[in-house]
């Protein structure tokens, strides 16, 4: 049993999606997840993150900051330029399948709990612009080298 309550009105793609009873999945129509591009699951309180969202192809901008989200993001959008995971509560080191983010022009994971040290297979997403990996507890050393191979990054944030 879903509740419809949950509905929210015209914010993105949250308008098109419901929360199941439980809390543990936001619903979207089968029709829909196909044909999605972009999306705002901000500030929603999602727990996990969405299994129906990765069948979504054509997703290019994901804004999930702000949510209460510990699991890992699989890399199956091919096209996605903007991800958001400002906010949630990721611990461990960054996933080795973000460097798999062809297309990926901005990454924001500020206010995580990534620790580790900054991954040299960034520098294999030449296409990003902007990396705001701020206020986590990184253990910082050194900058892997390799970052001065991404010649389109315009802003690299690593602030305490």
């Amino acid at each position: 049993m879903y509740d419809k309550s949950k509905r929210r009105g015209d914010e993105g793609l949250v308008g098109w999606c419901y929360m199941n009873k439980t809390k543990t999945q936001i619903v979207f129509p089968k029709s829909l997840v196909p044909t999605l591009t972009p999306s705002s699951l901000a500030t929603i309180s999602l727990p996990t993150l969405l299994p129906s969202l990765f069948p979504c192809q054509n997703l290019k901008h994901l804004d999930l900051s702000q949510n209460l989200l510990t699991n890992a993001l699989p890399a199956t959008l091919p096209d996605l330029k903007y991800l958001n995971l400002t906010v949630n509560n990721f611990s461990g080191p960054i996933p080795y399948s973000f460097g798999r983010f062809q297309k990926l022009e901005v990454l924001s994971l500020v206010y995580n709990l990534i620790e580790s040290t900054i991954p040299q297979f960034l520098d294999n997403i030449s296409t990003l612009k902007m990396l705001n990996l701020s206020y986590n507890p990184f253990h910082l050393g050194q900058i892997p080298t390799e970052l001065g191979n991404l010649t389109n990054l315009e802003v690299l944030w690593l602030t305490e």
